[in-house]
C-alpha cells in the first residue's frame, strides 16, 4: 500500500497536534490524572510509592523501600498496616508540586539519612538509626503531618556526643500516660524536652479525640497552647 505525500503530511500533522495537545492540556491543567505522577510516604514505615497516571489511567505503581525503612525490623515494615500520604505530584513542564501536609517527607528522610552517614563515621552504634527512624515516624502519626520532624532533626545537630549516647535511647516517643479515660501523649525533641502535647480520649472506635489542652513548645523553650473540646477547638 502507497501513501500519497499529502496523506503522510496528515498524519504527521495530527501526530504533531496531538502531542502538542498532550503537554498543553497538562499544562494549562496541572497535577491532573491527564499526566502527572505522584509520590507518596506509608508514615507506619517510611517506604514510598511512585504513581505515573496518562489520560487517567493508572499506568504504573511502584512501592520501594526508604532509607528510613531499611533500617527498621523486616516483620516490622511487611505487618504494618500502610497508611499513604501524598508528598509531591509532578506534571510536563510544571516544576514544583502543590504543598501537602507531608509535603517535606522525603527530603526529612534524606536528611536524617545523612545524619547517620556523620554518625557511622563517628562510630556511632547501629542501634541508634533505628530508634531515630521510630522517632519521625511516631512524630508523623502523632501530628498527622510533617510539621514536627524538622523541629526534631534540628536538635539532632545540637546534641553533644554524650547526649546521643543516652538521651535518645532514654525517649519514648510517644509517652502515653492514662488517667481513668484521660489520655496524655507527649513528643519530644531530642534532647528530652517536651515538643507537643495534647490531651484526649479514646472513643468506642478506637480514635484519639482531642479532649482537653493541646500544648506545643519551641526550642528555646517557648509555650503556646489551645483547647479542645470533643475534638473542636474551643475559642
Amino acid at each position: 500500500m502507497i501513501i500519497s505525500r499529502r496523506s503522510l503530511k496528515w498524519v504527521i500533522g495530527l501526530l504533531v497536534a496531538l502531542i502538542i495537545a498532550h503537554y498543553a492540556v497538562a499544562f494549562f491543567f496541572p497535577w491532573s490524572p491527564i499526566n502527572c505522577r505522584h509520590e507518596d510516604v506509608d508514615i507506619m514505615t517510611g517506604r514510598l510509592r511512585f504513581i505515573r497516571y496518562l489520560m487517567f489511567c493508572r499506568i504504573r505503581e511502584s512501592i520501594k523501600d526508604s532509607p528510613l525503612s531499611k533500617v527498621l525490623p523486616a516483620d516490622f515494615v511487611s505487618t504494618a498496616n500502610p497508611e499513604w500520604h501524598r508528598v509531591n505530584t509532578f506534571s510536563p513542564g510544571v516544576h514544583y508540586s502543590p504543598h501537602y501536609i507531608f509535603h517535606s517527607a522525603i527530603y526529612q528522610i534524606h536528611t536524617l539519612a545523612d545524619i547517620w552517614e556523620t554518625w557511622e563515621k563517628c562510630g556511632f552504634p547501629e542501634d541508634l538509626r533505628r530508634q531515630t527512624a521510630l522517632h519521625l515516624l511516631a512524630l508523623w502519626q502523632h501530628s498527622g503531618s510533617d510539621s514536627l520532624v524538622d523541629g526534631y532533626i534540628d536538635g539532632l545537630y545540637d546534641l553533644n556526643r554524650q547526649q546521643i549516647l543516652t538521651s535518645l535511647p532514654a525517649l519514648h516517643m510517644p509517652l502515653v500516660e492514662t488517667n481513668g479515660s484521660q489520655v496524655v501523649r507527649t513528643v519530644f525533641f531530642p534532647n528530652g524536652q517536651p515538643m507537643d502535647r495534647i490531651q484526649g480520649y479514646v472513643n468506642p472506635s478506637g480514635e484519639f479525640i482531642r479532649h482537653g489542652v493541646w500544648e506545643r513548645w519551641r526550642s528555646d523553650g517557648t509555650r503556646w497552647s489551645v483547647l479542645y473540646e470533643n475534638d473542636k477547638r474551643l475559642p
